[in-house]
């Protein structure tokens, strides 16, 4: 998460300037990535969120 971070949303730390980004991933490259080229077959549901000590920062949800 945190190269995705550094990468798309140029954060140095983890460290996000306040406002609003739109970043699209290809989510087949990022799993191809860490799982190689086995991964989910059928349905899947998958629900992710950033959180810091002041509140939520952001939210995925893939069905």
């Amino acid at each position: 998460m945190a190269y995705i971070l550094k990468q798309n949303l140029k954060a140095e730390n983890c460290f996000i300037k306040k406002g609003f980004y739109y970043t699209k991933v290809n989510l087949k490259e990022v799993t191809k990535s860490y799982l190689g080229h086995s991964f989910f077959y059928g349905t899947y549901f998958s629900k992710s969120y950033l959180t810091s000590k002041k509140g939520n920062i952001g939210c995925l949800d893939i069905t």
